[in-house]
């Protein structure tokens, strides 16, 4: 078995299975078909019927010519269809595959079954691509599902996914046909020999999208037993798991009804709250601690970590509730938050809803110095401060002297950028200037200078696609409203990787998941101006879809052609264009003419728009 899994790890998929907007665009009449496995729920179905109706909706899904389909809790059973040549000796039993997919909980792709390195002789059947994938009820593995074809089109990863969500469509057929109800609790894992911990990332990531997408906190709680002794539990006895059982239902009843508790290891409880603040995610969980009862809540401590505030993406999430656990550990306390550790580096914050907050805000010289706060910790100057009095270089509106600008630790060029932006603020702060518009558009000039920082691009790097959006929105013959609204809008693109560690645009190697939240900044800049005063005349589309190609293939959304707005086909065409022009920490930009003839190829490809790139031409080229 050993053998074997180890020349199966290269096919095994870590990446989340989610049904995409791409996905679903070129998939559109099977995930229909998908859709209408949500109707087997309401049937009341056999567990000797279920096989059957399940092998025929993912026949209509995603084709096959064998299935194979075994459960192994809470009882053993396997299915087959479309065997038709050797049935294998030990077919009730499962296979290489199955044990596979048990041990490790991996969905597993092979798209051409010469690229194994194994025997065929020991294969189960012969095929040439197939797909695996674990069955769960709650965070357990309960069974898995086999795929094979034998010829034709390979199993490609769309394949797996519109699998993965038939089973997710399908759970409670298999909860109720199973029974489940009768002999395990389907809410919470009991389970004691299989660790949670390796598939919490992966339902911390749809927890994170969806208060990405919806724009509230997401806090997480790590709730653990001090002294398993004390509790009685011994980890190989039915006893203990009894008494893990009946401990995460008591947490649960006490939570809110939305709140999700995962078993974690063998002492341990994850909770999920959505939409809590830390100070909220502090006082339901000490309440749910509380109500187990003195003996027991004195042999429990827990740790907190919130979303955005203290943590940018699933896996810092789950790092920090980890350290505020551990910490609560060391110091004796019963509830630790990770801000309480003191260990949170103001660096890698996620700074999105501040700045949110700071373009909705009133103008006032206190609003201005938290403005100032901010600037100093992405710009790491040593002071950046308001003064009434020297020292400090004197900054003036009309002539007339509005303070001192006492500035420590930063280039003179950075100071040029900031002090251009930052006066026309403090000058409506300080009411020498009445027109407010020119608050929020330093505000939000100052944030884009500051993403450039973060994503680590040339100081100035957005105004710079302002100003070339503003002059092909006039080329095009829009009227200056317009051209403006492209303009301010041009700044706002880019502001959500302030939600974003800075230390992911810095990786020489950037992973799946690193990509991935890199590619939410489109998303969390939209849900950053939501709310913005109109008086700044915002283009919303320019800011969320400024990232998708001509042909869908770009992201958040994967819109193709003229689903895509104008003036986010503008942007992308303008942002591509001045991005491999410019230096990065890890490459030199291309020459001019080699730019040029970059952005021939992406408009012949159909990546950005071939006729808005003409016009582009003339004024790069002029």
């Amino acid at each position: 078995m050993w053998y074997n899994n180890r020349k199966l790890f290269p096919f095994s998929v870590d990446k989340p299975l989610e049904l995409s907007p791409g996905i679903i665009k070129k998939n559109p009449e099977e995930v229909q078909q998908l859709f209408q496995a949500a109707l087997v729920t309401s049937l009341d179905i056999s567990i000797d019927k279920l096989p059957d109706i399940f092998f025929y909706l993912l026949e209509r899904i995603v084709p096959y010519d064998t299935g194979l389909l075994y459960i192994w809790e809470p009882r053993k059973r396997w299915f087959c269809r479309g065997i038709e040549e050797r049935i294998p000796s030990n077919i009730e039993t499962g296979n290489m595959f199955t044990k596979f997919l048990r041990d490790t909980m991996q969905p597993l792709l092979i798209t051409d079954s010469n690229t194994l390195d194994i025997p065929k002789e020991e294969f189960p059947l012969d095929f040439s691509s197939m797909i695996g994938l674990p069955i769960y009820i709650d965070t357990r593995s309960i069974g898995c599902v086999e795929l094979y074809r034998k010829k034709g089109r390979p199993f490609n990863f769309d394949d797996l996914v519109l699998t993965k969500n038939l089973i997710l469509y399908s759970e409670k057929a298999l909860i109720d046909s199973l029974e489940f109800g009768k002999s395990i609790d389907n809410t919470l894992d009991i389970r004691i020999d299989t660790p949670q911990k390796s598939i919490i990332l992966d339902i911390l990531h749809q927890y994170e999208e969806q208060a990405r997408r919806l724009s509230y906190e997401l806090s997480v709680a790590l709730i653990a037993i001090r002294d398993l002794y004390k509790f009685g539990l011994s980890l190989d006895t039915n006893a203990g798991a009894r008494t893990l059982k009946l401990l995460a239902k008591k947490l649960k009843a006490n939570l809110r009804c939305y709140d999700k508790v995962i078993r974690y290891d063998e002492s341990s409880f994850f909770v999920i709250l959505p939409g809590c603040s830390t100070n909220q995610a502090k006082a339901v969980v000490k309440n749910a601690m509380h109500s187990l009862g003195e003996g027991t809540s004195n042999n429990i401590l827990s740790g907190i970590a919130t979303f955005p505030i203290e943590a940018q993406d699933s896996r810092a999430l789950h790092n920090a509730v980890i350290q505020s656990l551990s910490h609560a550990k060391k110091n004796g306390s019963d509830c630790v938050s990770f801000s309480d550790t003191g260990i949170m580096d103001p660096l890698n914050q996620s700074l999105e809803l501040e700045v949110k907050r700071l373009l909705c805000s009133v103008p006032t010289i206190n609003e201005l110095n938290s403005l100032l706060n901010i600037i100093k910790l992405q710009t790491q100057a040593s002071e950046i401060s308001i003064k009434e009095h020297p020292p400090g270089r004197v900054i003036k509106w009309e002539n007339k002297i509005m303070g001192y600008l006492l500035i420590k630790g930063l280039s003179d060029e950075v100071y040029g950028w900031i002090v251009t932006y930052l006066t026309p603020a403090w000058a409506v702060a300080e009411r020498l200037d009445n027109d407010i518009r020119n608050w929020y558009t330093s505000i939000m000039i100052i944030a884009s200078l500051l993403s450039d920082i973060r994503a680590a691009y040339p100081m100035g790097y957005s105004l710079r696609v302002s100003d070339h959006m503003y002059t092909l929105a006039k080329k095009l013959g829009m009227k200056e409203p317009v051209a403006n609204r492209w303009a301010i809008s041009s700044l706002a693109a880019n502001i959500g990787y302030l939600g974003i560690p800075t230390s992911l645009f810095t990786k020489t190697k950037v992973g799946y998941f690193d990509t991935s939240s890199i590619r939410k900044h489109p998303i969390i800049s939209s849900s950053m101006i939501k709310d913005l005063p109109i008086l700044l005349d915002l283009d919303r589309e320019i800011v969320e879809y400024h990232h998708e190609n001509l042909d869908g293939s770009g992201y958040p959304r994967g819109l193709k052609g003229e689903e895509i707005p104008l003036g986010a086909r503008a942007y992308r065409l303008v942002d591509t264009f001045n991005a491999i022009t410019s230096p990065r920490l890890y490459r030199q930009g291309l020459p001019h003419e080699s730019a040029v003839d970059e952005l021939k190829r992406l408009s012949e490809q159909h990546i950005i728009d071939p006729d808005i790139t003409s016009v582009y031409m003339d004024i790069i080229c002029s």
